[in-house]
């Protein structure tokens, strides 16, 4: 499927304001009506890419209507790396999280199997997406993997959902849970990651929906240090798979 790069979005973007400052002042002069003509969207946009693909020179060239008899002046062109990026069609949403710190992922079916140790056992069940896999092992391993989850997405408004849901914490009026970052989340990215495509699409950034556990300051008078609410599972993921 196809996606938005930041580039792509941003002129998408542009080419919509064109057309509803052209729609505004046909309307506004009485020169046309828009009963019947709804206004196109981004969503419009990449459906329509997805559904038409682009040429042999990596191209999608196609115009939108303004109001009921004008279109726009020229089409929108859009271009395969400068303007779009293509990913699988079958993406995973991939939840890590360890002493209560999330950790999300958004991988392909080539990611999982160069991320996840157990894929081999579990790639033969990856269409069946009635049960939620858990407690899957990680490079990682030892105590600080307490769970994994696998979800197959269904569609790209589904990974938007995934990035941007509030992390399900505990209770934090319980006097009985002491272990830290109980209630933090990281959206972990790297450049020309999917899940960097998936919120380059959408205009998200990563550091605007990562949560921190709200006791963050009184953990810290207890004697917690910053990094233990930022465990670098990416780093420890890689060494141990080398």
């Amino acid at each position: 499927m196809y996606l938005f790069t930041e580039t792509g979005r941003a002129n998408a973007e542009n080419y919509l304001a064109e057309l509803a400052a052209k729609r505004k002042e046909l309307i506004d002069a009485g020169k046309d009506t828009a009963d019947d003509t709804i206004p196109a969207t981004l969503a419009d946009i990449i459906c329509d890419v997805n559904d038409l693909g682009v040429d042999d020179e990596g191209e999608y060239y196609n115009g939108f209507p303004v109001t009921d008899n004008y279109d726009a002046d020229y089409p929108l062109l859009l271009k395969l790396g400068r303007d779009l990026c293509k990913v699988d069609d079958d993406i995973y949403a991939v939840s890590q999280s360890s002493h209560g710190h999330e950790y999300v992922w958004i991988f392909d079916k080539e990611g999982l199997s160069k991320n996840c140790s157990d894929f081999e056992r579990l790639k033969d069940t990856l269409d069946d997406w009635e049960e939620v896999c858990e407690d899957i092992c990680w490079p990682m391993g030892g105590s600080n993997s307490s769970s994994t989850c696998i979800e197959k997405l269904t569609n790209l408004e589904a990974a938007k959902i995934f990035l941007t849901r509030t992390c399900n914490g505990p209770d934090l009026s319980d006097p009985t849970l002491i272990d830290i970052a109980e209630y933090t989340r990281t959206v972990d990215v790297e450049e020309g990651s999917i899940t960097k495509m998936i919120l380059d699409h959408y205009g998200l950034v990563a550091e605007a929906l990562e949560q921190i556990d709200p006791r963050y300051d009184e953990l810290l008078d207890a004697g917690y240090s910053p990094e233990d609410f930022y465990l670098d599972f990416r780093d420890w993921r890689y060494s141990e798979a080398i």
